[in-house]
């Protein structure tokens, strides 16, 4: 009697706690249906203290502690709630294995600032239980911690925040684990590669994610997981489809940005494509031609693989091919982005986005030295860029233009 009694009371904590990322109601309106989901969960509680009597178990005074300080966070003073944090307190010490209750104090230190402590506490959890919650909050939070952190301790802490994420996926293939996955590839990204792969493995976690949410989640991980999926797309010229995903994002929740992003991606689109127009005329997906000289032919060392022109490379990845490009000027960029982009022509004048992900720049395309060097690329992937304006905003017609991605790492510079 006293299992079931004591389930039905988590439940209800869990459903009143889930409010705290799921309301998108009016200030008011939300804290009038957290103290009401409090309320219930709280009979619910009461009811199975009642079956447990003077009972002298303390695992199952501790688990009561833990769900009355739950429900406690779900009232005025939120998740950093003193009363919340008391009850939760005596819960650890009662039973010390009991890592929900480890996990929700941490929450409570995190909610005051108290970085350390929550750290401390997410830890604590860990150390009694790996379970994919205490794997995602202390991931979480070592990302946040390091964008306060020097610079190489920024990017160990990412790299472990990566490291956690992964685990708490093959823990438990959950749509948070995923998210919290593709969240850190993205803080990789930011903090210690500026490279393609993250971003694509980023993408393939929040799809992931999606698909475990059943395609249309809602709620706070709803709004941010079609955010953050945007970002991803959009960081790898994927336009439409980044402007889809904030679409999504806008539609859940539009306190979140979404129409920012969108006009951003827009503008974004629009700069490039006239730069691109600027460099080489003509416009859309066509061939873009700028009077080039030819240059001069590889030596017999250099030519590993075939070489190939722009036209004669297909959407996606074009292993073994190699492709040689003049750079005509660097190309506008945005504030998300850690990568550097040129315009570039081919042999035939073919003018396209050339997007260089990493951080390696050779010295000989530093600063104005770039412009007019010529380099070859190999293994190009091609993504066929194109955006029209957000509905509601934005001026203009449909853009399109070819880009290629690859990285410092598969660039050689033949001149400067």
């Amino acid at each position: 009697m006293l299992t079931p009694a004591l389930e039905r009371a988590e439940a209800a904590v869990d459903a009143a706690y889930a409010l705290h990322d799921e309301s998108y109601a009016p200030p008011a309106d939300r804290l009038a249906a957290m103290q009401a989901a409090r309320a219930e969960a709280e009979a619910v509680i009461a009811s199975a203290a009642s079956l447990a009597g003077q009972s002298k178990d303390s695992a199952v005074e501790a688990r009561l502690q833990y769900l009355r300080g739950k429900a406690a966070t779900c009232g005025p003073d939120g998740r950093g709630s003193a009363e919340a944090e008391q009850l939760l307190a005596v819960a650890v010490k009662l039973d010390p294995s009991l890592d929900g209750a480890w996990n929700a104090i941490g929450e409570c230190y995190w909610q005051r600032g108290d970085l350390e402590a929550a750290r401390g506490c997410f830890l604590g959890a860990l150390a009694h239980r790996r379970s994919a919650a205490s794997l995602c909050h202390l991931s979480m939070l070592l990302r946040l911690i390091a964008r306060r952190s020097a610079p190489d301790e920024a990017r160990a802490g990412v790299l472990e925040s990566l490291s956690l994420a992964r685990e708490a996926v093959r823990f438990e293939a959950s749509q948070g684990a995923w998210f919290s996955l593709g969240n850190a590839q993205l803080a990789v990204y930011n903090t210690c590669t500026a490279g393609s792969e993250e971003l694509h493995r980023a993408g393939k976690a929040f799809t992931q994610a999606s698909r475990v949410g059943g395609g249309s989640s809602e709620g706070a991980m709803g709004a941010d997981l079609a955010m953050n999926h945007g970002l991803s797309l959009f960081l790898l010229e994927a336009l439409e489809p980044a402007m889809e995903a904030y679409a999504t994002a806008h539609s859940l929740d539009p306190s979140v940005g979404a129409d920012r992003m969108r006009h951003e991606v827009w503008e974004y689109a629009r700069r490039v494509s006239d730069a691109l127009g600027a460099s080489g005329g003509g416009g859309g997906l066509k061939q873009r031609r700028a009077p080039l000289p030819e240059p001069p032919p590889p030596s017999a060392a250099e030519d590993t693989h075939p070489r190939a022109d722009v036209q004669q490379l297909r959407a996606g990845d074009n292993p073994g091919v190699r492709l040689r490009l003049r750079l005509l000027a660097p190309l506008p960029e945005s504030p998300q982005r850690l990568h550097r982009s040129f315009a570039a022509a081919d042999r035939s004048g073919a003018v396209v986005a050339l997007a260089l992900f990493g951080h390696n720049l050779p010295p000989a395309l530093r600063g104005p030295a770039a412009k007019g060097a010529t380099v070859e690329v190999e293994a190009p992937s091609l993504v066929r860029a194109s955006c029209e304006p957000p509905v509601g905003g934005g001026e203009g017609q449909r853009v399109a233009y070819d880009c290629l991605l690859s990285s410092w790492s598969s660039l050689r510079v033949v001149s400067a």
